[in-house]
């Protein structure tokens, strides 16, 4: 069946979609069990990466969970955390006072948006749309403005940031396009959750910008990075979230 579905959808534009749709289907282990894994490798990438001085970026900082561990492993850093949902970016600010935290949502664009503000234990799924594999209910979303910005026209061109983390649900690609100035300079690591269109994510960041692409637990292994072909194959229905780096 994922053949014959491969062989009608390959090559259109329903591809992309019908990629992050597979992607996100009960196959294997548990979603929960695999955002686990994710979550213990990503700190087990900014250990190796980071020193008390390192300056990093929380694009999709949420409830500041990576940005914890940011602070902690760096709070020499200079750190920036990009939240767009009212509440969420208070509650941040609170808890992050060293920390420049900005209530803006991060494209290729800047101006204002509608985004989708879902409520509850679901918020980390606000977005500017809804996905296709997305399952919270839709009842209680709230389409709010957002202020949008360009990495690229908001950071200060004399920190040379290490670090970036990206969950943005779906805003991935937006979101580097809007930053090559800031990726051609810095060359940073990036933990990123990637349901963008994986062949323009590529080419983004390994033919313009120049990093590598790999999965963490292999760049902590040593191994090699990824092919084209081997993330394209990756993204396309085994992982989601991917280690771009020097």
């Amino acid at each position: 069946m994922k053949a014959r579905i491969k062989r009608v959808v390959e090559g259109t534009p329903l591809e992309p979609v019908a990629r992050a749709v597979w992607r996100r289907l009960p196959v294997g282990r548990p979603l929960a069990e695999r955002d686990r894994d994710y979550d213990r490798q990503l700190e087990h990438v900014m250990r190796r990466v980071l020193d008390p001085s390192s300056s990093c970026i929380d694009a999709g900082a949420h409830a500041g969970k990576v940005l914890r561990t940011i602070v902690a492993l760096a709070p020499e850093g200079h750190h920036l955390a990009f939240e767009p949902l009212p509440d969420c970016a208070k509650l941040l600010r609170e808890e992050f006072p060293t920390v420049d935290i900005r209530q803006q949502a991060l494209a290729d664009t800047t101006g204002v948006a509608p985004f989708r503000a879902v409520p509850g234990d679901n918020a980390g799924y606000s977005g500017f749309e809804r996905r296709p594999w997305d399952t919270y209910p839709e009842q209680g979303v709230e389409m709010i403005e957002v202020d949008v910005a360009r990495l690229d026209d908001v950071v200060d061109a004399r920190t040379s940031f290490r670090f970036i983390k990206v969950d943005v649900e779906g805003g991935e690609l937006e979101l580097f396009r809007g930053a090559k100035e800031l990726l051609r300079r810095c060359r940073p690591y990036i933990g990123f959750e990637n349901s963008s269109d994986a062949r323009e994510i590529h080419r983004l960041l390994v033919d313009e910008v120049g990093l590598r692409l790999s999965l963490m637990h292999r760049w902590l292994a040593g191994e090699a990075p990824l092919t084209r072909d081997q993330f394209l194959h990756e993204a396309g229905g085994r992982h989601y979230f991917f280690l771009a780096h020097p």
